[in-house]
């Protein structure tokens, strides 16, 4: 008999936690059933048709209760599929390599999308860190694909950019050709510009174009920074 009390009052302690840590009304009500009669019918005195009602409401509260912690571990499973970060996420559902930039100047990310391409059906990659007034934005596409057209711009002297041959463009504007003639790179930060490269192939995906912009006072020497720390996912920064 002590034993069984032992028991019983074991079980007793597990269903007050349980109890404790139910979210539902309804867990609750059953888990009180419970507390009255699971495994401790000699102690609480119950008999015949008590027990079976005991058991049934045992059960049921079994059933609720597993049917409670799915509902909670569900959303998190759900969480777990999306990586958190959307260019991880934009990798799985494209053939060409994305580059995600580890220098973003303390800018936050504040737009991410990706955008169908007109002459292709696989979508486009645009990031734009910061807000209108002064931001970086990234355009990511197949290489040999354009998906989308920059402004009118000068072009200056190519550079590299992590081994790859690079382009540097500048917002000048070529109506005004003794302004036109004396652009710079200096000049992007004060009207903008953007960088223009190709990156390699990887075993299993394709090359991509990569155009970094920066407008609203982003310097040339900034730009380059931010070119320089895209790195393909799945490779951690330096």
């Amino acid at each position: 008999m002590t034993y069984s009390v032992i028991a019983c009052v074991a079980v007793l302690a597990s269903l007050l936690l349980d109890l404790f840590i139910a979210k539902t009304s309804l867990i609750k009500r059953r888990a009180l059933w419970v507390l009255s009669c699971l495994g401790c019918h000699q102690l609480m005195g119950l008999r015949g048709s008590q027990i079976v009602k005991c058991q049934f409401a045992r059960n049921s509260a079994y059933f609720s209760m597993f049917f409670a912690l799915i509902g909670l571990i569900s959303p998190a499973t759900s969480q777990a599929m999306g990586s958190g970060d959307p260019f991880s996420d934009a990798q799985t559902g494209l053939t060409y390599s994305v580059h995600k930039p580890w220098q973003t100047l303390l800018l936050p990310l504040n737009k991410f999308q990706l955008i169908i391409c007109p002459n292709r059906k696989e979508q486009w990659l645009y990031a734009q860190y910061g807000a209108s007034k002064k931001s970086i934005e990234i355009m990511e596409t197949m290489a040999g694909v354009k998906c989308s057209n920059p402004g009118l711009s000068k072009q200056a002297p190519s550079i590299t950019i992590n081994n790859r041959p690079a382009t540097v463009f500048i917002y000048c504007d070529p109506t005004t050709p003794a302004t036109y003639k004396k652009c710079t790179t200096k000049d992007i930060a004060r009207l903008g510009g953007f960088l223009l490269f190709t990156t390699k192939p990887t075993k299993t995906l394709k090359a991509t174009e990569i155009q970094v912009q920066g407008t609203g006072g982003i310097t040339y020497k900034q730009l380059l920074s931010v070119a320089k720390s895209l790195k393909v996912i799945g490779i951690s920064t330096p």
